[in-house]
């Protein structure tokens, strides 16, 4: 994925559309579902709920739907109806049946041109009924009222009007499929109003709803807004068929995940080793991502938060540390304000007195189900941690896992929490520069002096004493590091 000028983008997490793009195995459930819909429904309405939490892919899956339903031999109008688009502002019932007019009008036949005007008679009349988020009328009050309109044909016109709408649609061969997408975005008040209008307002012949929302926000949703004790019961009248988003094909989250990281790898080469990539893939991020939403946007994170440094830190480690911020935050910040706990050695005092760290506090951060992850994660990044666990003492060359950039050496465990390289540092894409041209004197002193005026390393006309530690240099200044 990239820009057309060639730079890597950010994945911007919206529903898939093509059916080629399909990465979850959801389009042989939308073809069914499809099939479904458009030949074994009856005539005289219904209502269909698709349930899933945020992130698992509802949307994607009613555009999947909606291109199944267009390739048929018959195809159906199919009306989008995105409540929260006007959440807080308007009147959502006359605000759909806005959206329905303009939807039939478009077609070319003439009945559903003609229907719109009836439509707009009755959103007009329905005007006056105090259905709008913003009236502080009890929902059941609100109810109680549209039933007395609707059925009052005598005092009101809205009933008529209504009866004229859907014997113009039953007389029709043409299918209308009304798709209502992200209901769980809403204000409890809105989420009742809605399954109120699909109940009490546009219950039309040929004509079925599709809607998409998580299932357990909308029965808190309508508990408390109806005060009833069960939101399940109100919800079972309404929608008569409940479905529940498939499971994604197996790997498909951790391919989304790795795909994209692929992409950002492309600006140069990370230093990482395969097998802990692997090794944190398999226990820790397959077991931590649920939907694929989580699986784009912990991508995303570390596309954008290693970006300054990624070339300084081993990436697995950065991408573990990552993972802890995403889902177990106060681990994350345990890390960042209590190192001594995991970076470096346990001492020689501790490995006497048998003290050792069960981390049983961090663990119990998490839920129970998650602790098994998190605590392969902290043992893959840091040496003491593994070493408390599992009561030994490592045998790791810490030459070589400062040179490696490892989290758990003290001397690289702060670039990992910095936007930048620190004030004083010297990157290792600079230090190969300046190594490169070691053997040339007048080549090395030009480095060193361009080195001595760039930001962090001020006083440069005082510098006296060039270490080499590993692959690092240092300037020191009366004995103090800079």
């Amino acid at each position: 994925m990239s820009n057309t000028d060639g730079r890597n983008a950010l994945d911007p997490d919206a529903p898939l559309k093509a059916l080629e793009d399909d990465r979850l195995g959801y389009s042989d459930y939308a073809a069914y579902l499809a099939r479904v819909l458009s030949s074994q429904l009856p005539s005289d309405g219904y209502v269909v709920g698709i349930n899933g939490q945020w992130g698992v892919g509802k949307s994607m899956m009613l555009n999947f739907v909606e291109q199944h339903l267009e390739s048929t031999d018959n195809p159906p109008i199919i009306v989008q109806f995105h409540p929260w688009m006007f959440s807080g502002r308007a009147d959502l019932t006359s605000k759909f049946l806005e959206e329905l007019g303009e939807s039939l009008e478009n077609e070319d036949e003439q009945r559903f041109k003609r229907i719109k005007s009836k439509i707009e008679s009755l959103a007009s009349s329905l005007s006056g009924i105090p259905i709008s988020s913003t009236t502080g009328i009890p929902a059941e009050q609100v109810a109680g009222l549209l039933a007395q309109l609707l059925s009052d044909e005598d005092e009101q016109p809205v009933g008529k009007i209504k009866e004229n709408i859907s014997d113009r649609l039953s007389g029709s061969d043409r299918q209308i499929i009304v798709m209502l997408d992200d209901i769980d975005r809403l204000s409890p008040r809105e989420i009742t109003q809605v399954f109120q209008l699909i109940k009490s307002v546009a219950d039309f012949p040929n004509t079925t709803y599709l809607l998409s929302f998580d299932r357990k926000i909308v029965v808190k949703s309508i508990e408390e807004e109806m005060n009833i004790d069960s939101g399940e019961n109100y919800l079972e009248k309404i929608v008569q068929l409940p479905l529940v988003i498939p499971n994604h094909s197996e790997g498909s989250l951790i391919s989304i995940f790795l795909s994209q990281l692929d992409e950002f790898e492309m600006d140069g080469e990370l230093q990482y080793e395969q097998s802990r990539l692997d090794d944190l893939v398999r226990n820790s991020i397959e077991p931590l991502i649920n939907t694929p939403r989580d699986a784009i946007r912990l991508a995303n994170t570390i596309a954008v938060t290693s970006g300054p440094i990624r070339r300084e830190v081993d990436f697995v480690d950065f991408i573990g540390l990552e993972l802890l911020r995403s889902n177990c935050y106060e681990v994350y910040e345990a890390i960042r304000q209590s190192g001594e706990r995991f970076v470096g050695r346990i001492s020689y005092r501790q490995r006497r007195n048998g003290e050792w760290d069960d981390y049983s506090d961090l663990l119990g951060l998490v839920p129970e189900e998650d602790q098994e992850a998190v605590e392969s994660v902290l043992r893959l990044l840091f040496v003491q941690v593994n070493d408390n666990l599992s009561r030994s003492t490592s045998q790791r060359d810490w030459g070589e896992l400062q040179a490696e950039m490892r989290i758990c050496h003290p001397r690289r465990y702060p670039v990992y929490f910095e936007s930048a390289i620190p004030d004083g540092e010297i990157s290792s894409v600079r230090m190969g520069m300046i190594m490169s041209v070691i053997d040339s004197p007048d080549n090395f002193t030009e480095e060193l002096r361009a080195l001595s005026h760039e930001a962090g390393f001020e006083g440069g006309g005082q510098k006296r004493i060039l270490l080499f530690a590993g692959s690092e240099i240092r300037w020191t200044q009366s004995g103090q590091t800079i």
